[in-house]
């Protein structure tokens, strides 16, 4: 078994059918690669896909099962605490990799030093219409913005493009250094909720370049969930895990020369999720949402007067 020089993390519940997918995708390649399958408590056969398949030579498949189910932040962290190939990537079980993906990613400038990349994905509904190239209109104007802006191996600061943190927060469309990612501290708050905004903010924070594939088609296929059945519908206590995770955040943007320009994005992202919480997903008149609303309105006033004191100390 040669190195692995790419490692893929897929936290997995309850999807065999796309671990099966998953798999399949990576026992027709040639690279070197490391796949780690963290189940998380699944109760379908996952265990036996994983089991059953047969990989080649250079391929290395790792399985962990998790004593507990804990949300995918910890099936994350703890893959990536096994993960020893030069390149990490994280994917949902239930998302699929195109097959030019490697072709664009051996393109990229990560060879070069970049910290990461983050590329384009598809949007789509139906297993059967992936190729959408649809995808979130904050994401389609930034990348549209970008084009083939020093294709393919230039490299970008947060200096230049401090849009970039307007992204949507996804884990998924980006591949990192290792090293970088490791050396760092990034992980995912073990959070069952909102856990992909940190790491998502954290590593424009901390990167000292990053590559911006808007000249590449779309890498990965992420299937939205129905709307009845996505998490975002959550309403109760462990939304408030947020606002420990937007401090953090802050206090890092204070370590930036330009960080009055940062917290301009900071400021506009956070109004949006604010907005969204009191707005969006309380929106009835329910005497749950009622409740949650006030709640989360008192936060949100305690945390305003919290990030003023801050930045006034700075």
């Amino acid at each position: 078994m040669v190195h692995a020089e790419y490692s893929f993390v897929i936290p997995a519940y309850n999807d065999e059918k796309g671990i099966a997918r998953h798999l399949d995708f990576f026992s027709r390649r040639q690279e070197a690669l490391e796949v780690i399958v963290v189940d998380d408590c699944s109760t379908d056969d996952t265990e036996g896909v994983v089991a059953r398949f047969e990989m080649p030579n250079n391929i290395k498949l790792i399985y962990h099962k998790q004593d507990q189910n804990s949300g995918p932040a910890a099936a994350r962290n703890l893959g990536a605490s096994l993960a020893s190939g030069e390149y990490l990537t994280f994917i949902d079980a239930d998302d699929m990799i195109c097959d030019s993906f490697f072709f664009y990613i051996k393109s990229s400038v990560l060879k070069n030093g970049a910290d990461f990349v983050i590329y384009k994905y598809h949007l789509a509904a139906h297993e059967d219409d992936p190729l959408t190239y649809e995808m979130h209109e904050v994401d389609r104007s930034f990348f549209s913005s970008i084009g083939s802006s020093r294709y393919p191996a230039g490299m970008f600061s947060l200096r230049e493009v401090p849009g970039v943190l307007k992204t949507v927060n996804f884990p998924w469309n980006k591949t990192y250094n290792r090293d970088f990612y490791v050396k760092s501290g990034i992980c995912f708050p073990e959070a069952r909720y909102h856990e992909d905004i940190q790491p998502h903010w954290m590593s424009f924070l901390k990167s000292s370049y990053f590559g911006i594939l808007g000249w590449a088609p779309p890498l990965v296929v992420h299937f939205e969930s129905p709307e009845g059945e996505r998490a975002t519908n959550y309403i109760g206590e462990m939304r408030l895990q947020l606002f420990p995770m937007l401090e953090d955040i802050s206090k890092e943007i204070q370590h930036h020369e330009t960080n009055a320009e940062l917290y301009a994005a900071y400021d506009g992202f956070t109004e949006d999720v604010f907005s969204w919480l009191i707005n969006g997903l309380c929106r009835d008149e329910s005497e749950t949402s009622l409740f949650w609303k006030e709640r989360y309105q008192a936060e949100i006033e305690v945390f305003k007067a919290k990030s003023q004191e801050w930045r006034r100390e700075n």
